[in-house]
């Protein structure tokens, strides 16, 4: 209502008018340098950006300004924030406060940085996520007012919570933003931000950029950096998803030498993951045992949940070559539970659905469908559907090996429409795929298999509707190219085109 033009906000807008010209001078730039935080004003931070004591803060409260929260923290009142929008910014402009808010949250990264890596890991977490909201305001002032010795803090804070929090989508445009923004940043900054840029293309499956970026900045790192180690492993991991083993144990080799010099115990538990990774695909079981241990060991004793998580999910990799199933799949639920604990939703889910196809491969057909549909609980819980169109096209296979087409047909269509709905065109190629393989296994049957048509209702989901008139019209499955093809001409929206394939 305050957001309203003055005759629309009416009485409402007097009132808050009248109570602010109330105030004292001195208040009324407490006041606007407290509006500063769009989330919690701890007292800290209100001593730090706005010079007040407790005192002072329980007096706004009293007056309505302010509202205490649970936690001690204290809140603008909303309507209030609504009322200072239509005032000049001036306290917060002309007296510094900007700059002393960003100088705030590099003094509480630096506080809890530490800790993220550590035994009180999720203590820090919860912590960062509470000052999510401004966080982020201190990043986009860093970024305004280019701040380079803020950014280097900033970006390390933010791109610990963001990857372990598995807010990647949120931290890859942050960084994309501000190399855009700031195309003069000097080296070392520039690599730190290009190195968590391309951690996150990783994490988001595109493993090409992600290599690129990665092994630029390991060049441009100074040998006695502190990240020089980290961005090496992140390499090593990258370089072993694309197949380069080589790569992949060079650079790992480097990163443990440099990161045990440094004492950086967290960054040498990955790089003996990624070594005993190296060795169990070049078939020396025993060797890659001993080097996973080690770093399951070393991420316990540092009490780093997000290095165990990746030692176990190596470990799991280890037995379930080794034949022995139940340990796998106990290193797998204990890999879950860590990346649960941590708020990791989109990796947890991502070890759900390993799970799954773990089981599925070892013949365990009905756990394997147990598996997927926890995966499929999980991630509409938490929203993730990238990983739920996985999860629903996993469980559509488990049924198809059962002999359940019609199961296997509804997940599969329900797959399609979420990969659809968010345009991921590699996934909406498997599914078809897949589709083709299900429709001829269909039409094997020497019996008539009730209940399988894909149901299509009239002008809804053109895409699987040309798909069924492909199929229908050729009489032959598509090939994964053809498909392929279809798919990217259907996001061109080229009908001419289409009809012409």
């Amino acid at each position: 209502l305050l957001g309203a033009s003055s005759s629309e906000a009416g009485p409402l807008l007097r009132c808050f008018t009248e109570h602010w010209d109330s105030l004292t001078a001195e208040y009324q730039r407490t006041v606007q340098l407290l509006s500063l935080f769009p989330g919690p004003i701890g007292r800290q931070g209100a001593r730090a950006v706005a010079a007040v004591e407790l005192p002072e803060l329980d007096s706004l409260t009293a007056a309505g300004i302010l509202r205490r929260e649970k936690g001690g923290a204290y809140r603008l009142n909303r309507l209030w924030r609504c009322f200072l929008r239509r005032l000049p910014a001036v306290a917060t402009a002309s007296d510094g406060g900007q700059a002393r808010f960003v100088a705030h949250y590099v003094v509480f990264l630096e506080r809890h940085l530490p800790a993220l890596r550590s035994g009180q890991q999720l203590e820090a977490l919860s912590q960062l996520k509470g000052e999510r909201a401004n966080l982020a305001r201190a990043w986009q002032w860093a970024v305004a007012s280019q701040n380079e010795a803020a950014l280097t803090c900033l970006v390390e804070g933010l791109g610990h919570y963001c990857d372990m929090a598995g807010e990647l989508d949120a931290g890859r445009q942050a960084l994309r933003d501000v190399l855009a923004r700031l195309p003069g940043l000097s080296a070392a900054v520039e690599a730190q931000l290009l190195e968590w840029k391309g951690w996150f293309c990783y994490q988001l499956g595109e493993l090409a950029a992600a290599y690129q970026l990665l092994a630029r900045v390991t060049s441009q790192f100074p040998a006695d950096s502190p990240y020089a180690a980290r961005a090496r492993v992140r390499l090593a991991i990258v370089a072993a998803a694309l197949g380069d083993e080589e790569l992949a144990g060079e650079a790992a080799r480097l990163s443990l030498a440099r990161a045990e010099a440094l004492g950086d115990w967290p960054t040498a538990a990955m790089a003996l993951s990624v070594t005993g990774n190296v060795f169990l695909r070049q078939g020396d079981s025993d060797g890659a045992e001993t080097l996973l241990q080690k770093s399951l060991a070393l991420s316990r004793m540092v009490g780093d949940r997000w290095s165990m998580s990746f030692a176990l999910s190596a470990l799991a990799r280890l037995w379930q070559a080794k034949g022995d199933s139940a340990v796998a799949v106990r290193f797998l639920e204990d890999s879950f539970a860590l990346r649960s604990q941590l708020g990791d939703h989109r990796r947890a889910a991502r070890v759900l659905n390993r799970l799954g196809r773990f089981v599925h491969q070892q013949g365990e057909l009905l756990l394997a469908e147990k598996a997927y549909e926890r995966a499929i609980r999980y991630c509409r819980h938490h929203e993730l559907t990238v990983e739920l169109t996985a999860a629903m096209m996993g469980l559509a296979e488990t049924a198809r090996v059962r002999g359940h087409f019609a199961a296997a047909l509804s997940q599969l269509q329900a797959a399609l429409q979420l990969a659809v709905n968010g345009q991921r065109q590699p996934q909406i190629v498997e599914i078809l795929f897949t589709f083709t393989h299900l429709l001829a296994e269909i039409q094997a049957q020497p019996e008539p298999v009730a209940a399988t048509s894909w149901d299509i209702t009239p002008g809804s989901d053109v895409l699987a509707h040309f798909f069924m008139t492909q199929t229908q019209a050729t009489g032959q499955p598509m090939s994964r190219e053809q498909i392929s093809q279809m798919v990217a001409l259907f996001f061109t929206q080229n009908p001419y085109e289409l009809s012409q394939l």
